[in-house]
């Protein structure tokens, strides 16, 4: 994390215990019958102890005219040891001694003396030592640059927005104690300033090696040394925190993730990419079964909003994450209960929209050509997890037909392995399978990606293969890919499937620009095994699981899907694109072929790039089934596309 945002956490963190002690203090006391006076004690004893921290940071400052050369080389090397363990200091006080903060309120407001005596004083003292620390903490900051006035500039842009986070988040606590929660927001700040501490410490002790008053030696022991130390202080906190993070909802397991991510070595580099996509659709449909005459019907979407955070440390490896935003609604999980009459599959609403860490995971870079990534990652079978950036493609999606096959931004928890020679990339993939009781006639295999349980089924493994020569994602490649796994075992109810139900899935990417022109295209072909046993035992399941009439499933499926699209003028570029997708192309003697089920797609489309932050796509098509008698229906789009990034070191 940069210093910047070190320092901005770290007067948060110190303004807000300040803030939080007046807070208290006003609260209690505003019905005792000295109140005038307390308020006015209030207000003078805050402003002599902003006074008081901004006079000891004009002498922090100035320390460099102050002193000499010799002792200004000292101080380079012992302040940010001292700011180190002060913060330490600080984190375990005030994990064990917080609740002491109400008592102290309370004896002021009893003191022989008179309240507003007392309270000016506990608050001056409180406000007196905020800011020693602060000022302390600051010090030990600015001496990691060798640069004074861009060290100055720096931590003043760090106090302005600590000192503006500290506001709103009293703020924020004075609307309703549910939009603060006091516990996690002081246990998770304790945590990331632990490893800011040791951090400041690292600088410490390498300048002591510099004037070799310590032997040279690994400074990362002593770093995580002083970690181990600060957590075995919060062992109780961090085992009252482990027990209640499983009844937490998504936004603050999210929040909590981002906080803990942003808390590492300060000379790393954090690049962020974010985007959104409203939609507006007007589409044909039919009433029934029994109605085929199509009548047209509206949507409005907040299709997403995603964040893609990459955190780059030395040598090359990376952590890389994204959370997804869908739909602006409601989001529905499912749960399995065994234990419910003959084992149900149970719904369960969370209140917020769906809130999804759709990826997240660590690559660790063996040399210039190979590494390992470990987590959940993109399997890039089809063209929507490859481009999953709206903002890297023309039309509002990269292929309409690719959801009625295959799961789309298909992403699974595993361990690949990279291999890049020039300008081929070579990505071998062991990841869990897919769950077979979730497969349905109208997007095959599809359903099977287990998105919607809290717990990822990895009984059955998957492997990938994928070949990539350039960068599909960005109109300059083409790629191979195949899959290859079991997804019988990752059922719940395995005693409905006896056989085994492996997937293969071969496909053909190509995205690549020439001039003005860009051609965009997929193959992908899959083989279902034992799709007539799968079908079978789909069919008696019960609850939420149930497929009703989708039960039905092809052996074989492919999907085809082409687009050529050409630059008009630099902003501006129109599109033609065609699809077709057969999920029932061979089927099992005892299936039937659903024609229903064959659809070609056709479409003409429009983008338009406002500026480098937003776009605006059209697309009109038309979609045509082969079953006899259904008529085909038209379709149009209109997407406004956001997006925006940026890097922090």
């Amino acid at each position: 994390m940069s210093v910047f945002l070190n320092s901005s956490l770290v007067v948060w963190r110190e303004s807000f215990e300040a803030m939080l002690v007046v807070y208290l203090v006003w609260i209690k006391l505003k019905n005792h019958a000295q109140f005038e006076m307390i308020k006015k004690s209030i207000f003078g004893s805050v402003t002599l102890g902003i006074l008081v921290s901004i006079g000891l940071g004009t002498v922090a400052m100035s320390s460099h005219d102050i002193f000499d050369s010799q002792t200004w080389i000292y101080m380079q090397a012992f302040l940010p040891i001292v700011a180190a363990s002060l913060m330490m200091h600080m984190i375990v006080w005030m994990s064990q001694h917080a609740v002491e903060i109400k008592t102290k309120i309370d004896d002021a407001s009893k003191s022989k003396f008179s309240a507003a005596v007392a309270v000016f004083f506990l608050l001056l003292i409180t406000f007196s030592r905020e800011g020693f620390e602060t000022v302390v903490f600051l010090s030990g900051m600015a001496m990691a640059f060798e640069a004074r006035s861009k060290a100055m500039t720096v931590l003043c842009g760090g106090l302005v927005l600590g000192v503006f986070l500290s506001f709103l988040t009293v703020g924020l606590m004075v609307l309703g104690k549910k939009f603060v929660n006091l516990t996690l927001f002081f246990f998770v700040t304790n945590l990331v300033l632990l490893y800011i501490a040791a951090d400041m410490l690292v600088v410490g002790v390498s300048q002591l090696i510099d004037i070799s008053i310590v032997p040279v030696f690994d400074v990362n022991y002593a770093k995580w040394f002083f970690i181990a130390i600060g957590l075995f202080f919060l062992r109780k906190q961090i085992g009252f925190f482990i027990s209640k993070i499983k009844n937490r909802g998504s936004v603050q397991k999210v929040a909590i993730v981002f906080i803990l991510l942003s808390s590492f070595d300060s000379k790393a580099e954090f690049n962020l990419l974010g985007y959104g996509v409203i939609d507006y659709r007007k589409f044909q449909t039919f009433k029934s079964t029994n109605n085929y005459e199509p009548y047209y019907r509206e949507q409005f979407d907040l299709s997403e909003f995603a964040l893609e955070g990459e955190y780059l440390f030395d040598q090359g490896n990376s952590l890389e994450f994204e959370i997804e935003i869908e739909h602006g609604g409601v989001g529905t999980s499912y749960e399995f209960e065994p234990l419910e009459e003959f084992g149900e599959f149970e719904s369960e609403t969370e209140k917020g929209g769906e809130v999804i860490l759709s990826e997240l995971n660590y690559f660790k870079r063996f040399n210039k050509t190979a590494g390992i990534r470990i987590g959940k990652f993109p399997l890039r079978v089809g063209l929507g997890s490859v481009i999953s950036n709206p903002n890297n493609n023309l039309s509002p999606v990269p292929s309409r037909l690719e959801m009625n096959m295959i799961p789309v931004g298909w992403n699974e928890v595993g361990v690949q392995i990279e291999y890049k020679w020039q300008d081929l990339k070579t990505r071998l993939s062991l990841v869990n399978g897919l769950n077979s009781e979730f497969f349905r006639t109208y997007n095959w295999i599809g359903g099977g990606y287990q998105r919607h349980f809290e717990e990822i089924n990895a009984a059955g493994k998957a492997i990938l293969v994928n070949l990539e020569y350039g960068n599909v994602e960005y109109a300059q490649g083409f790629a191979i890919s195949y899959y290859q796994g079991d997804s019988s075992s990752n059922r719940y109810k395995l005693d409905k499937l006896s056989q085994s139900a492996e997937v293969k899935l071969y496909s053909a990417l190509g995205n690549y620009r020439f001039g003005d022109f860009i051609v965009m295209g997929q193959y992908v072909r899959g083989f279902l095994e034992n799709a007539d046993a799968v079908v079978d035992a789909n069919t008696n399941l019960g609850g939420l699981a149930k497929p009703k009439a989708f039960a039905a499933l092809g052996s074989e499926a492919v999907l085809r899907m082409a687009q050529l699209s050409y630059d008009i003028v630099e902003p501006l570029a129109i599109y033609a694109k065609y699809e077709y997708v057969n999920t029932f192309l061979v089927v099992a003697d005892t299936i039937t072929a659903l024609p229903r089920y064959e659809v070609e797609y056709k479409a003409l489309g429009i983008r338009w790039i406002i500026d480098e932050n937003s776009q605006l796509k059209f697309e009109s098509g038309v979609e045509k089934t082969k079953l006899d008698g259904l008529p085909e229906t038209k379709f149009y789009a209109l997407s406004f596309v956001l997006g925006f990034s940026g890097t922090q070191q």
